[in-house]
């Protein structure tokens, strides 16, 4: 009888470690997480506007899900631990993070979105050189260099003289814009302008100065 219970007492312990064992070599798999979803196309969000977001998820095993929102600015409008996530967008364009973390019991799977909000401000357009007043001579190539800047980014900007176009440049991540002018005009005021469009919203922006041209005598060479 008490090799009967050994027998028993042994099998007992056997399976339970086989049990432990199986626990240490089970892995447990993340969360199946779908993109972050919106109720605004495109995810681009007016200024102070409410917007909702969501998530698709599973636990390969059946667990208990958890989730946390974050966002790099607006306003949360109720919870963030749900799979949906109900946000007003800040006052201020720009480019935002819309940010998910969904958790089983050992694992989490992170989702992110960029979120465009246009800005309600035209670019601001600074003319750096030539300045104003500033003396120019014919047939002379002079750089004119501006500064534009926009909450969006700047799709394009424009130079003109006497309001006609000369150039257009892409817009580019330094904010800064340099054009190439050969002087053709007669002498006298000339009227120099640079103007800017911003992304999405398509306002624009424009800074504008007078120089004088100087004219070349003919037969000598006038060079500045």
């Amino acid at each position: 009888m008490k090799i009967i219970f050994i027998c028993i007492f042994i099998s007992i312990i056997l399976f339970s470690i086989a049990c432990d064992v199986e626990n240490l070599l089970k892995t447990t798999e993340p969360p199946q997480v779908s993109d972050i979803m919106s109720s605004e196309p495109g995810f681009v969000v007016q200024p102070t506007q409410a917007v909702k977001f969501w998530v698709e998820a599973s636990d390969p095993e059946g667990g208990v899900l958890t989730y946390e929102w974050t966002a790099s600015a607006g306003a949360y409008i109720g919870s963030r631990q749900t799979d949906t996530l109900e946000w007003r967008a800040p006052v201020t364009g720009g480019q935002y993070v819309i940010s998910v973390k969904v958790s089983n019991a050992d694992k989490d799977v992170t989702r992110s979105k960029e979120i465009l909000v246009p800005s309600l401000t035209a670019p601001q357009v600074s003319i750096i050189s030539p300045l104003g007043g500033e003396f120019i001579t014919q047939q002379n190539t002079v750089l004119v260099q501006a500064t534009a800047i926009s909450e969006n980014g700047i799709f394009q900007t424009d130079f003109f003289v006497n309001d006609s176009l000369v150039s257009s440049l892409a817009g580019a991540t330094s904010n800064s814009y340099i054009f190439n002018w050969l002087v053709r005009e007669a002498a006298g005021q000339a009227k120099l302008k640079v103007s800017a469009t911003a992304r999405q919203t398509g306002l624009t922006g424009a800074d504008s100065l007078i120089v004088n041209v100087e004219g070349i005598i003919p037969g000598k060479q006038n060079a500045r």
